[in-house]
């Protein structure tokens, strides 16, 4: 009975796995056509969106299991939290690597018991409906506190009001030293290639010892392990910049246990730029072009086996995650909220990698029971001083003074809180638009009268990313704006 058991344990986190390494192939495919640096938690925001599966019904809860690549079996006992846990080695109780979720509902409001025992995550009640901005805080305090305050703020102004019925978060803290860490003193400046042909002096980490690699005509690659057992980064440059979409395209999709049985044990000079990537998306209209149209729409949506009340929809999905990698080891967070509203080859010649170009990468959990893999980060580093394309501080041209107050123009809005600005010297740059200015610019994406936002921005050195300190709106050959 006890092998019976251990069998169907196995059988489940390979299920978990398989389905956290597809949507976050699927994810990363639907984010690749942004241009800059990626980085996010496929694991948690599975995560979060799982807990509200478990309260789906019919077509909505058929979508979210398409997208999600939950199979039926895992449905409706707990089974899939567990699973998923499980399969990234989660159970561990050391501190460099935690997971946590949390229900948080409003007061007096049903929820039926099988789905709040399903979900696995601690429940607290608040109340949205008279005090909206406190529970919002409340939240972002317990994220904060979970990834010891490397998410902060992950429930921006606004996304929480009356309406609000449920917010179900799910945070993940990963801190591990490598294996074979990078010695300090070999650190030094070295050319990063960015993809517009230009270049960006980057400090560039090295060792050469044995590592498990890839080396194949269109890229190489590597495995770098963590000294905790069963977590290790995965890491592909195209040997010629124009090749990271086929990159993207061909070998991610492979996923995790197709990349291990390709890896052969070399001898490998190794060369890596510290690089720290932070990113705030929101993946509604992202999970909706993936499929998820039902769980979105208050008209379709079906939550009835989360609660006894009608007309519960999701309003936002929301995510945040930081990495820095040096050489010590790598530190990384990740953190989901969704808000639902009512209403060994041995050679003697060192094989030669290097990370001077854009690249890709992946952090990877091992389950402690099975050899299934779950990706638990994924990310593309552009610029690795995590600046954008175009901006400030390239080596080859100008420089912009920091802290300098610059002026510009939005031309695209990427997430939540996060603006691509034109500079009046043609240049572009990514820019953080703090919660006062949110409602003007979401205002904007209505407008159809040729109006803009134009900005004035503080720069910081990198990796800190500009600050928008004011914004108004212009009209076409006017000079009265609206703030």
């Amino acid at each position: 009975m006890e092998r019976s058991a251990r069998a169907k344990c196995e059988r489940q986190q390979r299920v978990a796995s398989d389905a956290v390494n597809q949507f976050s192939l699927h994810l990363y495919r639907a984010s690749a056509s942004e241009t800059g640096n990626i980085f996010f938690s496929p694991y948690s925001i599975h995560a979060a969106m799982s807990m509200a599966w478990n309260g789906a019904a019919g077509q909505t809860a058929a979508q979210m299991a398409d997208v999600l690549h939950w199979p039926a079996e895992l449905r409706g006992n707990g089974s899939s939290e567990d699973a998923l846990v499980d399969s990234a080695g989660l159970t561990d109780t050391l501190r460099q690597l935690a997971v946590a979720n949390a229900m948080w509902a409003q007061s007096g409001h049903p929820f039926h018991e099988a789905f709040v025992r399903q979900a696995g995550a601690s429940f607290y009640e608040l109340d949205f409906a008279r005090a909206a901005e406190q529970s919002r805080q409340q939240i972002n305090d317990w994220v904060a506190r979970q990834t010891l305050n490397r998410i902060r703020d992950l429930v921006p102004a606004g996304s929480v009001n009356e309406l609000t019925r449920l917010v179900l978060t799910n945070t993940i803290y990963f801190k591990a030293d490598w294996r074979k860490k990078f010695d300090p003193d070999n650190t030094a400046d070295a050319s990063f290639h960015l993809a517009d042909g230009s270049t960006l002096r980057v400090p560039m980490m090295h060792q050469t010892d044995n590592f498990s690699a890839f080396d194949e005509p269109r890229f190489v690659g590597i495995e770098l392990h963590y000294a905790r057992p069963g977590l290790s980064m995965q890491l592909f440059v195209p040997r010629r910049i124009g090749d990271l979409d086929w990159l993207e395209e061909t070998i991610l999709a492979a996923g995790p246990e197709s990349w291990q049985r390709q890896m052969h044990r070399r001898h490998v000079d190794l060369s890596l730029p510290r690089f720290r990537l932070e990113t705030s998306l929101g993946l509604g209209g992202t999970l909706r072009a993936m499929g998820m149209t039902a769980a979105f729409d208050p008209i379709t949506a079906d939550f009835s086996a989360m609660t006894p009340d009608s007309g519960y929809s999701i309003s936002e999905v929301i995510h945040r995650a930081v990495v820095d990698v040096n050489e010590q080891g790598t530190e990384a967070a990740g953190a989901t909220a969704a808000v639902l509203m009512t209403g060994c080859e041995v050679n003697n010649k060192p094989l030669r990698i290097k990370f001077d170009r854009p690249f890709v990468f992946t952090i990877c959990g091992e389950s402690m029971y099975c050899s299934s893999r779950t990706v638990l980060f994924m990310g593309r580093v552009m610029c690795p001083a995590a600046a954008p394309l175009g901006s400030p501080g390239r080596a080859d041209g100008d420089e912009l003074e920091y802290a300098a107050v610059l002026q510009g123009k939005v031309t695209e809005f990427l997430t939540v809180n996060k603006f691509r600005v034109r500079l009046r010297d043609g240049r572009e740059i990514v820019a953080v638009m703090p919660d006062d200015y949110l409602e003007l610019a979401r205002e904007q994406n209505d407008r159809t009268d040729g109006s803009f936002i134009t900005v004035e921005l503080e720069l910081r050195e990198p990796p800190a990313i500009p600050r928008i300190t004011s914004a108004k709106r212009q009209m076409p050959n006017d000079d009265v704006a609206e703030k």
